[in-house]
This record gives structure tokens, sequence and C-alpha cells, in this order.
């Protein structure tokens, strides 16, 4: 199966040297021309070392012309070597920064909450309306904002997560930080990766 995967495989023993890598690898492993018995450059080493040495999966990202991967490096139980596996995050990365730019620049009030609540970007528009700093913003954690649950805004937002589409609602409310407002919430359910949002 790893030779139909159109993503980088390889296996590499504790000594570094490259044991088995799929057709994927061939412009990534160019230096080793794609071949079994060869060593690995010495970044890999370490991302092999430190995953044999800890016995648990190591990872890390690596430019490659103008794409990055993500790999993870997997030590098998009871083995002496490590499987590879890598992934192309290019497009990925390059929205993230497109999405920070936007979020940041926005005149619009934008706070993006991960799955589990916390804050993980917000903007100064945010932070004005609702009367406080983007630092203390992303210092929430939407579970525990009570102005939220009050206003009908959390509900909303769990909502929103559940059934995975938007949300709009209007609410009266005081702030965390004593801005008493009404404003109207859009509340987007998105996922980047594995991630929900």
């Amino acid at each position: 199966l790893s030779e139909e995967n159109p993503y980088p495989v390889f296996r590499v023993d504790a000594d570094g040297t490259l044991v088995y890598a799929n057709p994927a690898c061939e412009n990534l492993l160019a230096d080793l021309d794609g071949q079994s018995g060869r060593s690995l450059p010495e970044q890999w080493l370490d991302l092999v070392r430190s995953a044999l040495d800890s016995q648990t999966i190591e990872r890390a990202e690596y430019q490659h012309g103008n794409r990055v991967y993500a790999f993870r490096a997997v030590p098998v139980n009871n083995a002496n070597h490590v499987n590879v596996y890598g992934v192309d995050i290019t497009e990925q990365k390059l929205i993230r920064g497109l999405s920070e730019s936007v979020v940041k620049s926005s005149p619009i009030g934008i706070s993006i909450y991960n799955s589990v609540g916390d804050c993980i970007s917000a903007n100064d528009a945010i932070a004005n309306i609702i009367g406080t700093t983007r630092d203390l913003v992303l210092q929430q954690n939407f579970h525990q904002i009570e102005s939220w649950k009050k206003c009908g805004l959390y509900t909303a937002a769990l909502s929103a997560i559940q059934e995975k589409e938007e949300k709009r609602l209007e609410v009266e409310v005081k702030t965390t930080f004593n801005k008493i407002g009404s404003f109207a919430c859009y509340l987007n359910f998105f996922r980047v990766g594995n991630e929900s949002h």
C-alpha cells in the first residue's frame, strides 16, 4: 500500500540507514537517489534518533523546494527502526498564513476558537468591540465566558459546532470587560486539517 501512497513513506534503522522508501520519496530523498542502504542526512537522523530514544512519535516539518511537508517518525515496537510518514502541508500553511493576515487586518471583529474552546486568533477590532485588548481575548476559552452563557451566544456556538453550520444572532450583552452593547454575531464552523474551529 505504501507504494501507492502519494506521500513520502520510508523506514530508517537505528544507524540512520535508509531501509525502504516508497516512490513518493524520489524527489525528497534525491541526495540518496531514493535507494535503500544509504545513510540519511543529519536533519533526518535527529528526528529518527529522537523517536527511537523516546519511543514516542516525533514530528517535524521539512521544506523541499517550494513544498512543505509534515513528518511523523513512528518507532516500531520491539524493533530497531522507525517508519517515517510525510504529508504535503504547503496549501494548509498558505491558507493559515492568509487567514491570519485577513483576520488581523479586518475592520470586523473576529475571534477564532479551537475545538476545546481556546481562543487561537483574534484581531484588534474584536478587542475594541468588547472593551479589552487582543492579548486578553487570546486568553479566553469560550466555555468559561459567562457573558456568552447569559446572552445565548454560548448555546449558539455549541450548536454551530455540533451541526457544523453557520449561526447568526443578535445579542444584547454586558461583556466580560464591562462593555454594554448590541452585537450582530456570526458563528461559523470550519476545519483546518483535522482540527475543528
